[in-house]
C-alpha cells in the first residue's frame, strides 16, 4: 500500500523522530532497533500518536534483556497496564493500546544518563 499515507523519515531515531509530523495518527508502530535509547525514542515521540486500539510491536524486545528492561520501566513509569503477546519468532512482542495516557517525559533518559552504561 505505497502511497500519500506512507511516510518516510530517514534518520536516527533520536533526530528523526522529533521531525514526524505532530498531527500523524499511526494505527500500528513497529520498532525494530536493538538499543534502550532507540526503544525510548520510538515510544516517547510516538506512543502518543497510536490511537486507542492501535497496536505496539517490538521486534527482538524478548531476545534483549535491555530492550525488556526498559519495557518494563516504561510501562511502570508512565502507569500502563498493557501486557506484552509473544509473537511471531518469539522473539518478538505486542501489545494493544488500551487506554490515553499523558506521558510523563521527566522519565526520559539523556544521552549523558545511558552513556557508558549497557542501556546506549
Amino acid at each position: 500500500l505505497w502511497d500519500g499515507r506512507v511516510v518516510i523519515v530517514a534518520g536516527l531515531f533520536e533526530d528523526a523522530l522529533p521531525r514526524f509530523d505532530p498531527a500523524a495518527r499511526v494505527a500500528v508502530l513497529r520498532v525494530a532497533c536493538n538499543f534502550y535509547a532507540c526503544h525510548q525514542h520510538a515510544l516517547y515521540h510516538l506512543y502518543d500518536r497510536v490511537p486507542v486500539g492501535g497496536l505496539v510491536i517490538f521486534d527482538d524486545i524478548l531476545a534483549h534483556g535491555e530492550l525488556l528492561r526498559f519495557w518494563v520501566e516504561f510501562k511502570t513509569e508512565q502507569g500502563l497496564r498493557e501486557v506484552l503477546v509473544r509473537a511471531g519468532d518469539d522473539n518478538c512482542a505486542w501489545f494493544r493500546k488500551e487506554a490515553d495516557v499523558a506521558l510523563d517525559w521527566s522519565h526520559f533518559r539523556g544521552p549523558e544518563q545511558l552513556a557508558g552504561s549497557r542501556l546506549d
